[in-house]
């Protein structure tokens, strides 16, 4: 059986989808068993000279290498061919032979059928495992519609084994929470506005940044509408210490986040009074 034939059989049990098709596929190709006279083969083993190191022994390569044994024949010189040949009995046709190759194609495809069908099952098994495991937990369906990494590596280990642990179904329910009142809180926060403004409110932490310029002294400011603000720290107080907790008066141009509207970027802070 050519490597192409073998690649056709698996493109045709891989398009078949569902059980139904792979039992169906599979009884088909059942039907049509033959019986065939099988080949006996013959092993002839040959002794010759080593081709890389011409029957030396030795290593003919950089002079830094610590061994100079040949690596193909490992220093012996010669180096053992197996030639195997297939002998079919007395009386076998043309014919005969082209059915037989066919039959190995035939039984090739219905392995890979059946191992894929006994994946399927064991699939289906796992999913209804799976549903009737969520059903039993109220809530865990709710949670499992979130886009987070921890419920996603959940929700796969439940695909796989059908089950979880009580500790791991309370933490997809407390995350699940978690991402409900944040979005709730975010829904209820005050939106920051838009360019120039006046804004007063109290510097809540600060970070120096690298970037393409050079380093920079960054702040979270929140200001007293409730919104927060990432900018960089005014030129007047940047060399000040403990600037967390002061409460300032900033004009900035604010530009809001995509992601979170209670959340601005500022540019061009300075000092108001």
């Amino acid at each position: 059986m050519s490597t192409q034939e073998q690649t056709q059989v698996k493109l045709q049990v891989q398009a078949l989808e569902g059980i139904p098709a792979l039992e169906a596929y599979i009884a088909a190709q059942d039907a049509n068993k033959i019986r065939m006279p099988k080949p006996t083969t013959t092993v002839e083993k040959r002794v010759i000279r080593c081709p890389k190191c011409k029957g030396t022994g030795d290593y003919d390569g950089p002079t830094w290498e610590m061994s100079r044994e040949c690596w193909t024949c490992r220093g012996e010189g010669t180096i053992t061919r197996t030639k195997r040949t297939r002998v079919w009995p007395e009386g076998t046709s043309e014919q005969d032979v082209a059915r037989y190759e066919s039959e190995l194609v035939r039984r090739y495809g219905v392995r890979l059928a059946k191992k894929a069908l006994k994946e399927a099952q064991a699939h289906n098994a796992r999913g209804a495992k799976a549903d009737a495991f969520i059903a039993a937990n109220p809530g865990l369906a709710q949670a499992f519609r979130e886009d987070h990494a921890i419920i996603r590596d959940l929700r796969d280990q439940l695909t796989r084994k059908g089950s979880l642990s009580e500790k791991q179904v309370a933490l997809a329910l407390k995350i699940a929470r978690e991402i409900e009142a944040r979005e709730v809180a975010r829904a209820n926060a005050p939106k920051a506005p838009r360019g120039r403004v006046t804004v007063t409110g109290e510097i809540v932490s600060t970070k120096e940044q690298y970037n393409a310029y050079g380093y920079s002294f960054k702040m979270l400011f929140k200001a007293q509408e409730g919104f927060k603000v990432w900018v960089s720290v005014p030129s007047a107080i940047a060399c000040e210490k403990g600037l967390e907790g002061r409460t300032l008066t900033l004009k900035v141009t604010l530009k809001p986040s995509n992601d979170d509207p209670s959340f601005a970027f500022g540019t061009r802070p300075t000092i108001v009074g």
